[in-house]
């Protein structure tokens, strides 16, 4: 941009930037680049022609920082997001979740997530492996869990923990410390109401 003395003559080139306003007295010119504003609902986000690699827009329905990578929008950033977890042994179980401690963030092709939850209803069927849900098909997944209290599941009386390990799309099953010294797959078939489960898993996605 180029200006003379009094009279502003410019030249603007740029696929990256926006120039709004007449350039009047109470209109005045504002230059709108990488950090623009957007809505996601109804999706107001630059078209075709506007974005360029690297260009970063803020949704301000839900508070999301987004990068565009060429062929789509990614997220940069965004606020814990609700959602629904499932847990089956052969049948799933009814879960009693608590919805204020189970949530997910994604990060620029990475995720992280939580559950917090219970056995409602529904009994476990044993020598079958205890499937646990992602909150959306993921490319890799790693975490741990947690199952029951003392004296709930037979082990010692000690809580159940171990592994996770993604058996592909939305479903990951756990690998059990059953014993001091022993890593095994889940013989568990005295999973009942009442029980408390707990996870946490980081990974990435499409």
């Amino acid at each position: 941009m180029a200006c003379k003395t009094r009279t502003c003559g410019c030249a603007l080139r740029s696929s990256s930037l926006t120039v709004a306003g007449s350039g009047v007295v109470g209109d005045p010119w504002v230059i709108e680049g990488y950090q623009g504003v957007a809505t996601e609902v109804p999706d107001t986000r630059p078209g075709v022609g506007i974005r360029t690699p690297g260009m970063r827009i803020w949704t301000t329905d839900t508070q999301r920082l987004w990068v565009w990578r060429t062929s789509g929008w990614r997220i940069l950033s965004e606020p814990p997001q609700p959602w629904t977890p499932t847990v089956s042994q052969t049948t799933a179980f009814g879960l009693n979740t608590d919805a204020a401690r189970t949530w997910y963030q994604r990060t620029d092709g990475t995720f992280r997530a939580q559950v917090r939850t219970a056995i409602a209803t529904g009994t476990g069927v044993g020598g079958d492996p205890i499937a646990f849900s992602t909150p959306f098909a993921v490319t890799d997944v790693m975490g741990h869990f947690w199952i029951g209290g003392v004296n709930t599941l037979g082990y010692e009386g000690a809580n159940v923990s171990g592994f996770l390990v993604h058996t592909g799309g939305t479903t990951m099953n756990a690998v059990v410390h059953e014993s001091p010294g022993y890593l095994g797959s889940v013989p568990l078939g005295w999973l009942t109401p009442g029980l408390p489960i707990s996870y946490y898993i980081q990974g990435t996605f499409p």
